[in-house]
């Protein structure tokens, strides 16, 4: 049995694959590169990260490229799950490398119920931003265009100077995003950490678990153990003994929740939904 490698693409490029080289030692069974698709302004960059990390990888080893939302915790944990599905026994290792916040509360937790593996790759060292940001203006102020927008400030009319400066500062802006792009690119690694946490997986979810959930999540919420039982196709008190006990273990996990006393509401929550859709789709 191999892995499996997961990452979250960002600004980075060397970091995610130097971690790729250094985990082939392991047997790579296929890599998921996942990026932004749902905010623009961060698909444009993601995107074409994810696209070069997969060529670069496709050559050795099965990849692919997946879109998600990485401020969402259900969609981190639906392509985790959907993941872990598919690539069932693999180990799944995961690159939190770039992760936000959110997709690193969602893989943590994923790694904590199915025993996934968490890691991240150092860059070669840690600059404060005002270090990378005087660097990249001291590049700018030899930057041939630059200059050639300067010298055209003693040839025009005070009347024409907000135009020009306007016209000047989006100049700045382009070059000072596309300097910063290149250097995250280009950071070189030094070391791959793996998070000690090597955990067996604290739930297993029996094919009558997430036969629960698909229902669950098909059906918004079910109002008794009778009604969920009936939906499951089976009848009879031990049945019911059953789905009940089985409804217990997945509130203690924490897929699902039982709210209200006399009028009882048993639906998913964000984990159990997102476990719920990636289930669905790998399917």
């Amino acid at each position: 049995m191999g892995i499996c490698i997961v990452i979250l693409a960002g600004y980075e490029r060397e970091r995610h694959l130097f971690g790729i080289k250094e985990l082939s030692k392991y047997g790579i069974d296929c890599i998921y590169v996942l990026y932004d698709n749902v905010h623009p302004e961060f698909q444009e960059i993601t995107e074409p990260n994810a696209i070069y990390i997969k060529d670069s990888a496709s050559p050795f080893f099965k990849t692919y490229v997946r879109g998600c939302n990485p401020r969402d915790f259900v969609s981190i944990i639906q392509e985790l799950s959907y993941i872990y599905k598919k690539e069932s026994p693999s180990e799944i290792f995961i690159d939190v490398t770039n992760f936000t916040k959110e997709s690193y509360i969602a893989a943590f937790t994923f790694s904590i119920l199915f025993g996934a593996r968490l890691y991240y790759v150092l860059p070669e060292k840690y600059e404060p931003i005002d270090v990378r940001i005087g660097k990249i203006f001291s590049e700018l102020r030899s930057d041939a265009e630059i200059i050639s927008k300067f010298k055209e400030v003693v040839q025009i009319e005070n009347n024409s100077l907000q135009n020009y400066l306007n016209d000047f500062f989006d100049v700045i802006e382009k070059k000072y995003k596309e300097k910063v792009k290149e250097q995250y690119k280009f950071r070189e690694p030094t070391s791959i950490q793996v998070i000690p946490l090597k955990i067996k997986g604290l739930v297993e979810l029996t094919p009558e678990h997430e036969e629960i959930l698909k229902i669950l999540r098909e059906r918004g919420y079910v109002s008794s153990i009778a009604q969920l039982t009936k939906a499951l196709q089976k009848s009879g008190k031990n049945a019911e003994a059953m789905v009940g006990y089985r409804l217990r273990q997945m509130k203690d996990w924490g897929f699902i929740e039982i709210t209200g006393e006399r009028k009882k509401e048993i639906s998913l929550t964000e984990l159990g939904r997102g476990y719920a859709n990636g289930l669905l789709a790998s399917q």
